[in-house]
C-alpha cells in the first residue's frame, strides 16, 4: 500500500516540477520573490542571516538554471516513482504468465522416470575393492598400544577367540 501511495505522490510531484520549470523559463519577466524586476534593478535576498545582492542579469541567469534543474529532476522523479508504482504490477503479470504457461520442456515434475527427469536416482553397485588401510597411529605417551586391526572381510566366528 505504501509503494502505491509513494508512487502516485512522486508521479504528481515530478510532473508538477516539470510544469513549474517550463512556466518559470526566463523568457518574459524576471522576478525577485514576488516583485517584477527591470534592467538596472537589484534583488536582495536574506538566507541564514546573510544578504545576497543580484543584478537583473544575474537573477535572470539564476532563474534559468533553476528552471532547467526543475525540468530535469521532475521527469526523473516521475519515471522513478512510476517504476516504483508499476513495478510490482508488472512483476505479478510476468509471474502469472509464467505460471499459466507451465514448466519449461524437460523441467519439472511429474515426468518420465530416469536420470534428469525427476525419477529415482540410479542404483550404483558397491565398489569391488576394499577401502584403503592406513597404518595405525602411535599411541599417545602413557597409553598401552592399540590392539591389532581386524582384516577387512566377513566377520569371523562369534565371539572372537
Amino acid at each position: 500500500m505504501k509503494n502505491w501511495l509513494y508512487g502516485v505522490l512522486g508521479l504528481v510531484l515530478g510532473i508538477g516540477l516539470f510544469a513549474g520549470g517550463l512556466a518559470s523559463m526566463p523568457g518574459g519577466t524576471v522576478k525577485c520573490g514576488e516583485r517584477v524586476m527591470s534592467p538596472g534593478d537589484t534583488c536582495t535576498t536574506l538566507r541564514n542571516g546573510r544578504a545576497t545582492n543580484r543584478s537583473y542579469d544575474e537573477q535572470k541567469s539564476k532563474d534559468g538554471r533553476e528552471a532547467v534543474i526543475m525540468m530535469i529532476v521532475g521527469p526523473l522523479l516521475a519515471i522513478g516513482c512510476g517504476v516504483l508504482f508499476l513495478g510490482p504490477a508488472l512483476t505479478r503479470r510476468r509471474k502469472g504468465a509464467a505460471y499459466a504457461a507451465g514448466p519449461a520442456p524437460g523441467h519439472g515434475y511429474p515426468g518420465p522416470a530416469g536420470p534428469g527427469h525427476g525419477g529415482p536416482p540410479p542404483a550404483y553397485p558397491p565398489p569391488a575393492y576394499p577401502p584403503p588401510a592406513y597404518p595405525p597411529a602411535p599411541p599417545p605417551p602413557g597409553y598401552p598400544p592399540a590392539p591389532p586391526a581386524q582384516p577387512y572381510g566377513p566377520p569371523g566366528p562369534y565371539p572372537p577367540a
